[in-house]
């Protein structure tokens, strides 16, 4: 639909700049016409042209000297227009070294009629826009009727009966386009062109040939097109009383493909839409003329041997206006397809697949995707399958059926892969999916359907320009249906490790999952997962760490086909130990349980909740001024709430045991919520408190906020807790709460 799309785009707007170019020569013969008689020097010559030319536009033209050929032109009468220019009130839309036309001076006074025998243009740059509106930027012509204007010249009684041009030659022109609407940019170097056209009362009827010897395409910054040759080979008609353009011959030519084009598109005044009837098909010498379309920065296409039938067929039928488009229907094969790289072993010695889409707007579930009879092998690949997507416009359902094998390492010794990615490994797969993509968008499981084996050993994938490298000892998974509503399955996970950067990584070094899948209540889905890990590691730079072991998690996750709001994720876990950095806030918890459940709001935002149980932990935060050590505590989260029941604190040489909760806990442990307040409500229980101890850290932490200094860099959670406790001062001192901090404290001391 988007290629369709881009058609009719271009259909468009070389309907608008043909017009233009070829109503502003209609002008300037206009004009050479009404002034043959009684004007002849370049010098008396040119101003008048300029200043009838400019009266038309709504825009400058400019040009150094216009002067007629009559002699070197003879028997057809000529003009020569040097050094021009035509500019609207952004942009300068054309520069010409030199234009040469000549036509039959009879027939333009007797009959009335101009027949351009040849029109040269040498040396020109043209310049298109389609700004953010929609507006072209040579849409410059003024509201009026050329073909029945007459020249406003006292001396002269002109009017147009036909327009007739046997030849038109373009000789390094300069395109450059760009359409801030759809974000494509396009430049075309030294084009070159060969033209005919009629201008009749009935019709206009063209003939071109172009060669391109440079394009270059860019769509939303990726380079689809990058120094490609291209060509234009067709015939156009245009029926002036219907409004009715019709392709009767030839299209577009890139590096060797043929894109054919034949039918019509006819504009419905009244309704102020367009009639479509297309038919576009590729013509294409083989499968390297398709390879040949694909950008470097895909695949390297050096010394690359490719055979192979490919068929397209494309047709664009109906309306297309504001709201409404056309029917468009596609089918493309490839058969007996093989590929090999000339410098390397081995080959694909087979490649077959057919692709069909529809896309209809009126009955939108119709619409759909299929790849079918998909078959490739050789270069390590032995992979059948085929994919669908059903009510593609609406509520798309994808099928997959895949299966094969790959083996990545042999692949990647007879292929070589962009210099930016290394690849090794090999994968067996035997499977079926299928699901809705809106459903899974909205963390819907109830429609997923899964079953089949995959299993991946020794899996490397590097891409150095981007630092960034995927590693996998082994990865196992294997899910059955037990019946149409409960789908079971395993996922078995080695030595993993996903790094960005030196510091930038995820590692494991073992996960196991058992899941499950019901669906057998009518308006919800169901997941549970049991999970064991071994050591999973994070780390997002120097100041960012994170590590988990010994992991046994039980999940349960929870989807309402009915209302969204409804879904929610729990989980209950056990781990070895725990231990978060981020920027001098960290927290080490030993023997942790925990139960955890985030529900799904309105907003489809996650709320958290749960209970958190521990025989240890230690934390840190540059606002505490010190490490503290809690103890066979337990901790309740409900949102941003988190409450606190006989939670047993040691820091320094104090003691205490709290109760009570902490509102907007984020605005205490992070600096990106300072400013936020924190709401506290706390009851205290302490034997022992050195309340010099406490003040001093207290200030020390205050000082830094009031002072808002730019703190060192971080250090690690050894030194953190290594460091010395703040010296008690025998001053007398007054503790400062940061000022985000609402508290209101009982405390019960006893000795």
């Amino acid at each position: 639909m988007k290629e369709a799309g881009k058609l009719r785009s271009w259909k468009k707007w070389l309907k608008i700049a043909v017009c233009t170019v070829f109503s502003i020569f209609l002008i300037v013969i206009l004009a050479i016409g009404a002034l043959v008689n009684f004007v002849f020097t370049p010098e008396k010559l040119t101003p008048e042209l300029v200043k009838i030319v400019n009266e038309n536009i709504e825009g400058k033209f400019y040009c150094e000297s216009a002067e007629f050929t009559f002699f070197s032109s003879f028997p057809n009468f000529g003009v020569e227009i040097k050094k021009g220019k035509l500019t609207n009130k952004q942009d300068t839309l054309l520069l010409l070294n030199s234009c040469n036309a000549e036509f039959n001076v009879r027939k333009l006074l007797l009959n009335k009629i101009i027949d351009i025998k040849n029109i040269a243009l040498r040396q020109a740059s043209v310049n298109v826009l389609i700004d953010k509106n929609g507006k072209l930027n040579w849409d410059i012509l003024k509201t009026k009727n050329i073909e029945d204007k007459k020249v406003e010249n006292p001396e002269s009684d002109f009017k147009i009966n036909e327009l007739y041009i046997k030849k038109l030659n373009l000789n390094r022109i300069q395109v450059k386009y760009a359409n801030q609407v759809t974000n494509d940019l396009l430049s075309i170097d030294s084009l070159s062109t060969n033209f005919k056209m009629s201008y009749e009362k009935e019709k206009i009827a063209c003939t071109l040939n172009a060669d391109i010897k440079k394009i270059k395409f860019v769509k939303e910054g990726f380079k689809l097109l990058q120094n490609s040759k291209g060509g234009i080979n067709t015939e156009l008609t245009f029926l002036r009383k219907e409004h009715k353009l019709l392709f009767t011959k030839g299209g577009i030519n890139i590096n060797g493909v043929d894109l054919l084009v034949n039918g019509f598109i006819k504009r419905d005044m009244v309704g102020k839409k367009f009639a479509t009837d297309l038919t576009l098909r590729l013509k294409v010498p083989d499968l390297k003329s398709v390879l040949d379309l694909i950008p470097e920065k895909i695949v390297q296409k050096e010394k690359i041997n490719v055979k192979g039938e490919v068929t397209f067929l494309a047709t664009i039928k109906g309306f297309y206006g504001k709201n409404v488009y056309p029917l468009t229907q596609l089918h493309a094969s490839i058969k007996n397809g093989e590929f090999q790289y000339v410098d390397y072993p081995g080959s694909i010695n087979h490649i077959a697949t057919d692709l069909k889409l529809r896309l209809d707007f009126k009955d939108k579930k119709s619409s759909h995707l299929t790849i079918s009879n998909l078959d490739l092998k050789g270069f390590g690949i032995n992979l059948q399958g085929n994919l669908a997507v059903e009510n593609l416009m609406v509520h798309p359902f994808l099928k997959t059926i895949l299966k094969g094998n790959v083996d990545i390492t042999k692949l990647n010794k007879v292929v070589p892969f962009s210099p930016d990615v290394t690849a090794q490994g090999n994968i067996n797969i035997d499977m079926q999916t299928s699901f809705n993509i809106n459903d899974i968008k909205e963390q819907d499981i109830s429609s997923l359907q899964i079953k089949g084996k995959a299993l991946v050993n020794n899996l490397t994938i590097t891409i150095p320009k981007d630092s960034l490298s995927l590693k996998v000892k082994q990865l196992d998974f294997n899910s059955a249906l037990k019946s149409e509503q409960l789908l079971s399955g395993f996922i078995g996970i080695r030595a993993m490790e996903l790094k960005k950067l030196a510091n930038h990584y995820v590692k494991a070094d073992q996960l196991k999952m058992n899941f499950s899948i019901d669906r057998t209540l009518a308006d919800k889905s169901v997941l549970i997962a049991d999970v064991q890990t071994g050591t999973i590691t994070f780390q997002a730079g120097l100041n960012k760490k994170a590590e988990l072991k010994g992991g046994k998690i039980a999940v349960n996750v929870q989807g309402n086909r009915n209302d969204k709001s409804k879904a929610f994720i729990s989980s209950n876990f056990k781990l070895d130990s725990l231990g978060i950095y981020v920027d001098k806030h960290f927290a080490g918890i030993k023997g942790g349980k925990y139960t955890v459940k985030l529900q799904r709001n309105s907003q489809k935002k996650w709320i958290p909740y749960g209970i958190v149980q521990f025989e240890q932990m230690m934390a840190y935060a540059p606002g505490l001024g010190m490490p503290i050590k809690i103890e066979n505590t337990t901790l309740t989260l409900k949102e941003k709430l988190l409450e606190l029941t006989n939670a047993k604190l040691t820091f320094g040489k104090s003691d205490v045991t709290l109760t009570g909760s902490i509102d907007n806990v984020k605005g205490l442990l992070s600096d990106k919520y300072k400013d936020e307040k924190v709401t506290a409500r706390l009851s205290l229980y302490s034997k022992f408190i050195d309340t010099n101890q406490l003040m001093t850290a207290f200030n020390q932490a205050s000082q830094k906020v009031v002072k808002d200094e730019k703190e060192p860099k971080a250090s690690s959670p050894a030194e953190i807790l290594n460091a010395p406790v703040p010296q008690t001062s025998e001053e007398k001192k007054i503790i400062q709460i940061p000022k985000n901090i609402d508290l209101f404290l009982t405390a019960t001391l006893t000795s």
